[in-house]
């Protein structure tokens, strides 16, 4: 899973048409029907939308917004945001899989405040300068995989800017 991570890190926000190109028809929100066969599940209880989907103002605008899992017919899955002002968007992320990546994976919004960063921690890529911490004025969201790897996305100019937490 710390693959998935590293793909996520390279990822910034993208408008429909480039996200177009990456996804083959219709899409439909990850449900807890799809993920509840693995022995993860059991840590999935402990949000109310089992960490598939979350709520929270990303952009700043006093509207809510929500983050959540989008999968098509092929099983591909992405990450998409839907503003309160009805865009959506999605992280231009590699296409995750519905049976082998999901299972693990999750998302939630985190709430205003400083977070440290992977760096800060002596974790996360050796070539790139550190950082300590990142502090957001809004809420964010967080894409992760059960203890492993975790990135926070944080509004920032008119993009989603991704900040390694834990790797």
């Amino acid at each position: 899973m710390k693959w998935l991570i590293g793909f996520i890190l390279l990822s910034g926000l993208a408008g429909s048409p480039a996200f177009a190109l990456q996804v083959e028809g219709p899409l439909s929100p990850v449900v807890t029907a799809d993920v509840k066969q693995h022995p993860d599940f059991l840590l999935r209880k402990q949000h109310p939308n089992a960490y598939l989907s979350d709520k929270g103002d990303f952009d700043g605008d006093g509207q809510a917004d929500e983050v959540a899992f989008h999968k098509n017919a092929k099983g591909q899955v992405v990450v998409l945001i839907k503003f309160g002002n009805g865009l959506i968007a999605g992280l231009p992320t590699q296409l995750l899989s519905l049976k082998d990546d999901m299972p693990r994976a999750g998302v939630k919004t985190v709430k205003p405040g400083t977070y440290k960063m992977a760096c800060a921690k002596k974790a996360g890529p050796d070539n790139q300068s550190c950082q300590p911490e990142v502090t957001t004025k809004t809420d964010a969201f967080e894409v992760f995989t059960f203890e492993a790897g975790s990135v926070l996305y944080i509004w920032k100019e008119e993009e989603f800017r991704p900040y390694v937490l834990t790797d």
